[in-house]
């Protein structure tokens, strides 16, 4: 009679106690299969689950108290379970259910005690979402690290010079497909071109006749030797003019230059890998900036 006495208000004492733990924030663990659920103290640990579709879960009672495990939708229903007893669900579709414990029904009243069930979307979803968010972080230590040798003599790695590459050509593409060509063949253009080139172009680029610069060897990216470089599309050739290259040495000339004098200089850049350097000499002096 005793030990009932004393089975009775430990009990009494769980649900006091539940009673107070249960305004605390739940615990959500994901888990894979198998689960495990203990049933301790009159508490769920953890106090709620999200799992995968097709996942068993197993409530375990380590207290010296009898449970159920009971599902307010009637989906499933333990029998009574003594200590160490075991009792063990699949769940299969998706959905949120709530537990409760028959014998003990204010053990099992709070919105806590649950069990979700991610479909396959959701779980793509949240996945894709915590690589994101893990990548965003292991990119944001990278940077702050200071690790990456910002230097222009220190050259970039492979991947991240691909990168670069891949967005400069369709970021100049996306912008410049719009753009109207006038006619680009006359000589007098061509020879206005050659001028404005001379004058701000030469050093990085280079020119027929001229094969190095003081300054184009610390310049990183390397701009392109437009002496050999076939110009074929002018419109790509206008906007880079016109907007530069971020982070590199190419400037936006359309904030000092017309768009007739960006043109001039489309129209000679186009013929100078013909040229011999005799030709471009007498075009780049024949006319005054």
């Amino acid at each position: 009679m005793t030990h009932g006495k004393h089975r009775g208000s430990r009990a009494l004492m769980g649900l006091a106690a539940l009673g107070w733990t249960a305004t605390l924030h739940p615990t959500t663990v994901w888990a894979s299969d198998p689960v495990k659920v203990l049933i301790k103290d009159f508490m769920y640990e953890p106090m709620s689950l999200t799992v995968k579709a097709s996942t068993t879960v197993t409530w375990v009672n380590r207290d010296d108290e009898p449970h159920t495990v009971i599902s307010d939708a009637g989906l499933f229903r333990s029998g009574g379970m003594d200590t160490d007893e075991t009792f063990s669900f699949k769940f299969d579709k998706p959905g949120t259910y709530r537990i409760v414990c028959s014998i003990h029904p204010t053990h099992g009243r709070s919105d806590r005690r649950r069990v979700t069930i991610m479909n396959g979307a959701k779980q793509i979803g949240l996945g894709a979402a915590a690589t994101i968010a893990a990548l965003a972080v292991g990119a944001a230590l990278f940077i702050a690290s200071g690790a990456y040798d910002i230097g222009a003599d220190d050259h970039h790695t492979k991947l991240v010079l691909a990168i670069i590459e891949e967005l400069r050509e369709r970021s100049i593409s996306a912008r410049a497909d719009a753009i109207d060509v006038p006619p680009l063949a006359d000589p007098a253009r061509i020879a206005a071109g050659a001028t404005r080139y001379s004058a701000l172009c030469v050093g990085c680029h280079l020119a027929p006749g001229v094969a190095q610069s003081d300054l184009r060897p610390g310049l990183y990216p390397h701009p392109p030797n437009l002496a050999q470089e076939d110009t074929r599309d002018p419109r790509r050739a206008f906007w880079t003019i016109k907007h530069g290259i971020k982070m590199s040495a190419m400037p936006a000339w359309g904030k000092s230059l017309s768009d007739a004098a960006i043109w001039d200089m489309v129209a000679f850049v186009r013929q100078m890998p013909a040229m011999s350097p005799a030709t471009y000499q007498e075009l780049s002096s024949s006319h005054s900036k």
